[in-house]
């Protein structure tokens, strides 16, 4: 009788610890999300119009690689028209992609990280204007059309690498920061200055 005294008490005390685990850990979920949403809030409300420009150009810049460039036609009793993306569709990616994401966060190389992919994608736009097959397509020429979105991609690209020389000045997110609104240091007491993280750098005056 004991033992089973025992027993159920254990269970009960894992339960009431599963119960306040899952309640914490709501909590801290929910916390960490207003953390977030706040971070963001900051970042975007802070950004200059050069910032918000350069966004747009790599988000249209993305659009249009993933838009059909090439237009062909099928013939199974009636002829159809049949519009497809460029094969190299991936390096036409990467301007947009790899800006976004170094105009976002700090990372190391950031601005040369996107003028390798931009220098890439401007290579290659040009090898398809020469050469659209086998650069686009495979399909023998004469019997594929280049679309309009192909020529508009390069006025597109370089208007979005004139942004950059302002929009990768900064990024937008600083890590650093962000840690400190999710993981705030501890409050100093009274009378004493509070500890900087190592490698911070104290602020000027």
């Amino acid at each position: 009788m004991i033992q089973t005294r025992n027993i159920v008490t254990v269970l009960k005390q894992a339960a009431e610890f599963e119960k306040d685990f899952a309640r914490a850990s709501f909590v801290g979920a929910l916390q960490m999300a207003r953390h977030v949403a706040l971070e963001i809030k900051h970042t975007v409300t802070n950004l200059s119009v050069f910032h918000l420009s350069y966004y747009l150009a790599s988000c249209v810049l993305i659009l249009v690689a993933l838009a059909p460039w090439i237009e062909y036609q099928i013939d199974f009793g009636t002829p159809e028209s049949v519009d497809v993306g460029s094969s190299a569709k991936l390096i036409f990616l990467l301007p947009g992609l790899v800006g976004l994401l170094v105009a976002t966060f700090e990372l190391p190389f950031r601005v040369q990280a996107y003028r390798i992919s931009a220098g890439l994608a401007v290579l290659v736009w040009i090898g398809g204007l020469i050469f659209p097959n086998p650069v686009h397509t495979s399909i023998h020429a004469g019997e594929f059309h280049l679309r309009w979105w192909l020529y508009l991609y390069g006025p597109l690209l370089l208007a979005q690498g004139t942004l950059s020389l302002q929009g990768l000045t900064e990024a937008s997110i600083h890590l650093d920061r962000f840690q400190d609104r999710l993981f705030p240091p501890p409050a100093a007491p009274e009378g004493k200055a509070p500890s900087r993280r190592k490698g911070a750098k104290p602020g000027r005056a």
